[in-house]
């Protein structure tokens, strides 16, 4: 639709036109925009429906998501380097002195872990009051005194 919008306004632009050089750029622009509708025209006779349907896509990927350590062990390389992309948002980084540096996780990992690690929790650990600061808080005041324990030498002395 805008490619036919576009060539209409050349095509009006044509008409107006009183300068003679200006018809052959104008020429080549509808040329350019006819040949963009042809490929558009051909992709939409050529589309598929997808292969497989969402639902079955999407349990793959939870799959995925769940273990992807089986998707590693499979051992095929090309499934490898297809994890990698998927976990890391970048390469991995390599230096010299360093060694392996720590890589940047993608989005569906950082989530997890986040679950994972309890960051979401929806009561506090702690107490749910706050704590209160009593102005008589002298507990030294309130302790009573504990007689001291009597040693083993008096215990011998007592049995006599």
């Amino acid at each position: 639709i805008a490619t036919e919008r576009k060539s209409d306004q050349l095509m009006d632009r044509i008409m107006e036109t009183d300068t003679p050089s200006l018809i052959p750029a104008y020429e080549a622009q509808i040329e350019k925009l006819h040949n963009k509708r042809l490929v558009l025209e051909e992709k939409i006779a050529n589309f598929k429906e997808p292969l497989t349907s969402f639902q079955e896509t999407c349990e793959l990927a939870l799959q995925f998501l769940e273990n992807p350590w089986k998707l590693w062990d499979s051992g095929d390389s090309d499934s490898q380097k297809l994890l990698l992309k998927l976990v890391f948002e970048d390469p991995i980084a390599y230096t010299r002195n360093q060694g392996l540096r720590t890589p940047k996780i993608s989005l569906p990992f950082k989530l997890l872990e986040a679950i994972n690690d309890n960051r979401y929790d929806l009561v506090r650990p702690r107490r749910l009051e706050l704590p209160r600061v009593l102005p008589h808080s002298d507990l030294n005041a309130a302790r009573l005194p504990v007689p001291p324990r009597p040693h083993a030498a008096t215990k011998d002395t007592a049995k006599r």
